[in-house]
């Protein structure tokens, strides 16, 4: 087997879809992508219970301790969106829409579902002076 870095999980599926690849990982707007050009999913990470980082965000002890403000606040900032982003779905759907370029009203409902779920899991902790989701 050779793993490749293809790009985006939509160059993934652009690249199935060529018979550049066999397989790939997919998620977000990807996911229904790959199942309406009739790839089947073999696996669910969110199915299997298993826990793995989706987008982790991380500092060094040293910059927190130096910047303790700063990081307080684009975590509160972060937070608000998380909220914002459960709270207003249209506007939600118009970000997906512009940072995924893609217009499938189906393919933007499945994504928003899907980060929908994936928000709702995510547990704030702390590690030796890490912030972990």
């Amino acid at each position: 087997m050779t793993i490749l870095q293809i790009g985006t999980t939509q160059d993934t599926v652009r690249a199935m879809q060529t018979k550049m690849l066999d397989a790939g990982v997919v998620s977000g707007t990807a996911s229904l992508m790959a199942r309406k050009a009739g790839f089947r999913e073999l696996a669910d990470l969110a199915d299997l219970g298993l826990h793995y980082p989706m987008a982790p965000i991380g500092t060094t002890k040293g910059y927190l301790q130096k910047n303790e403000d700063l990081v307080r606040e684009f975590m509160l900032a972060y937070i608000e969106a998380i909220h914002d982003f459960k709270r207003n779905k249209e506007t939600a759907l118009a970000v997906l829409k512009k940072y995924t370029r893609n217009e499938d009203r189906e393919v933007l409902e499945d994504s928003y579902s899907s980060y929908a779920t994936i928000i709702s899991r995510c547990q704030f902790r702390r590690l030796r002076g890490y912030v972990r989701f």
